[in-house]
């Protein structure tokens, strides 16, 4: 027994050992076929700086706070030795031990450190996957995987048959990946384009005699896939010579209107506005009325149309009055020349008063003196100002003097000279002229 069992022990670890090449020898050849299509220096991937992990556990804890900051944007300090800090903690200017919030820092969003789908997929292969599936097309699985660079040509077939078109739900789940990388700080809110005057006639350029923004912009685009050649049928060059005399109105359309622009001085937006400022109203009337004729005439024309009908305006609005005046009694125009003249000399003698009582300084006068203030229009603060001028001055002298005063306050003699006869009356200042009433 003993002999025989010596005899059959070599005998089975030498199959046991044929066994085991064997299964290495096709590891071997998987592993080989496997990489047979692995090119890693095809497409590079762009290398991203190396941030060390925080401990042994492989991932990242904030410094300061203690957080879990592996898959998410975190910082590290400059000058601190194995420091990171999560956004919270950076933006509080939190401090510890030898670490100061004014030391320098930088970002790592590193997509090597994040997983969405498969424990032996990151974040930036998912990324590259889907960018040689857009490149190269579905099927093209060699140029994919060299384009990946990390994985074979069958890894890449496998995950994307298990996580992409086998997949239930092909969104990420929300809890593990990071939403905002970054805190907005900017405005989103688009500035709204100025509609103001002149802004129409912007990147005209008179050398060259056009705009940067022509009108019928894009009219070109019309025949910018149309190629002319020489064995069209008859009904392709009838379109297309019907595409062209389209094109050609359209041009036409362009040149009149940049002709019309240049003959009637448009482009002179700013002096057009401030002419028409200086008409009367019935006048700016009629030409905002007519605007929309002048394409019609001729710049002589129009301006013929456009001064009959200010004539025509004006004719009837005298008519109006004298029939008005008629019916009050006046016939001849001795008598209308002299009712207007009367008429505005009441005009000129009404004054308006103007409200002073939400006015700085208000609150610092008396009734009569806002009273005062109204009727010469003068601000409660320059009237105040006024006012210890002329009471200074009486101080100072004893009396206060209509020539020195005048001298002193900036505004015209009529107001000055109601504003002492204010103050006399009031008894705040004197003359220094002194009637002597006792009889001998």
């Amino acid at each position: 027994m003993e002999v025989e069992g010596q005899s059959n022990t070599p005998q089975a670890t030498e199959n046991k050992d044929v066994e085991t090449e064997k299964t290495m020898e096709v590891e071997k050849e998987d592993k080989k076929n496997d990489e047979v299509h692995y090119q890693p220096n095809k497409y590079p991937i762009e290398e991203e700086p190396y941030f060390p992990l925080h401990n042994i556990d492989n991932y990242i804890t904030c410094s300061l706070c203690g957080k879990n900051i592996t898959r998410t944007v975190h910082f590290q300090c400059a000058v601190c030795d194995n420091f990171f800090m999560c956004k919270e903690c950076l933006m509080s200017r939190a401090e510890t031990g030898s670490h100061k919030w004014t030391h320098g820092y930088h970002v790592n969003e590193n997509l090597k450190k994040v997983v969405l789908y498969a424990d032996t997929w990151n974040a930036e292969e998912e990324l590259r996957l889907m960018e040689g599936m857009d490149l190269f097309r579905f099927g093209n699985w060699e140029e994919i995987a060299a384009y990946v660079g990390t994985k074979s040509e069958r890894h890449c077939v496998d995950h994307y048959m298990k996580c992409y078109l086998s997949h239930n739900n092909l969104l990420p789940d929300p809890s593990s990946v990071l939403h905002d990388t970054f805190q907005e700080t900017f405005n989103d809110d688009q500035v709204p384009p100025y509609t103001g005057p002149g802004s129409d006639i912007s990147g005209y350029n008179p050398l060259r005699d056009d705009y940067d923004v022509e009108y019928d912009n894009d009219a070109e685009m019309m025949l910018k896939d149309v190629d002319i050649l020489g064995d069209e049928d008859d009904k392709e060059k009838e379109l297309k010579t019907c595409m062209l005399r389209a094109f050609n109105r359209r041009l036409q359309e362009r040149e009149k209107r940049k002709k019309f622009v240049v003959e009637r001085g448009l482009l002179d937006l700013k002096n057009i506005l401030n002419e028409e400022k200086k008409k009367p109203k019935v006048e700016q009337d009629i030409v905002n009325l007519m605007k929309p004729f002048a394409r019609f005439l001729s710049k002589k024309d129009y301006d013929m149309l456009m001064n009959g009908l200010i004539k025509e305006a004006k004719l009837r609005e005298r008519i109006a009055k004298l029939q008005r005046y008629r019916k009050m009694g006046i016939r001849t125009l001795e008598e209308v020349e002299r009712f207007e003249k009367e008429g505005a000399k009441k005009e000129d003698d009404k004054v308006v008063m103007m409200d002073v009582e939400k006015m700085d300084g208000a609150e610092l006068l008396k009734p009569e003196e806002k009273r005062l203030c109204s009727l010469l229009h003068l601000v409660p603060r320059h009237y105040l100002s006024i006012k210890s001028t002329i009471i200074q001055e009486c101080c100072k002298n004893g009396f206060a003097s209509r020539d020195e005063v005048a001298k002193k306050i900036t505004i015209d003699v009529e107001r000055k000279d109601k504003i002492f006869d204010f103050f006399i009356s009031c008894g705040w200042i004197t003359t220094g002229v002194h009637i002597n009433t006792d009889s001998k």
